[in-house]
């Protein structure tokens, strides 16, 4: 078996998918993660009584991005991904055509629910020092696990948010244990290097909804 069918294999394990249908969704015929989606994937309705601020990564920590939105404002989405929890809600709304983000707790859906953000073919990287994984994209984020120096982490999908070191990259990634994956969460570009490149680049922009 190659490379990339036993990696494919792996992430269909971690997400609960066919291994058939992880490498069809999860292999090289798959559409381009970094291009927009023509669409939007799906339409939300701000409820927050004073407004949804929008941001720049799927943090309350990441700088704000836009004037926001008031309440009854219809957005258009991409898809969603984890990030901060607010209120006990995790899930954050990536906004269609627009590097924004806003917290799914003060957004109600209009039809269908929004699909997740493509986790497709990941990248394998090593850690340059100790590194944590955090609930969202800052280090004013929960920490929810760690990695040791020279252990490796797949990594995803990328927004831009805190700078650590100069480095504005986070990516969405998990903890590689042999075995799959755990201690999902986003961790600093800034202590990533390239370890098995399958894609030829870390991780694409979080922007773009998984197939149906």
């Amino acid at each position: 078996m190659s490379k990339s069918m036993k990696f494919s294999g792996r992430v269909a394990a971690a997400v609960g998918v066919p291994l058939i249908a992880a490498v069809t969704t999860l292999g090289l015929a798959a559409p381009h993660a970094d291009a927009q989606t023509v669409e939007p994937a799906a339409k939300g309705k701000v409820v927050a009584k004073i407004g949804l601020s929008s941001r720049s990564a799927p943090s309350t920590h990441a700088p704000k991005s836009g004037a926001g939105y008031a309440k009854g404002d219809v957005i258009n989405i991409d898809c969603k991904l984890k990030g901060t929890t607010v209120s006990g809600n995790k899930l954050w709304y990536k906004v269609h055509g627009k590097q924004r983000w806003v917290s799914a707790r003060y957004v109600e859906n209009v039809g269908a629910a929004p699909r997740e953000c493509y986790l497709h073919m990941g990248t394998y990287t090593k850690t340059t020092a100790p590194l944590s994984i955090r609930q969202g994209p800052s280090t004013a984020d929960t920490r929810t696990g760690s990695v040791k120096k020279g252990k490796r982490v797949i990594a995803w999908c990328k927004v831009q948010s805190q700078s650590v070191h100069g480095n504005r990259t986070w990516y969405y990634g998990a903890r590689d244990t042999n075995d799959g994956f755990s201690d999902f969460g986003w961790v600093s570009g800034k202590y990533l290097k390239y370890d098995d490149v399958l894609n030829g680049k870390i991780g694409y922009e979080c922007n773009f909804p998984a197939p149906k």
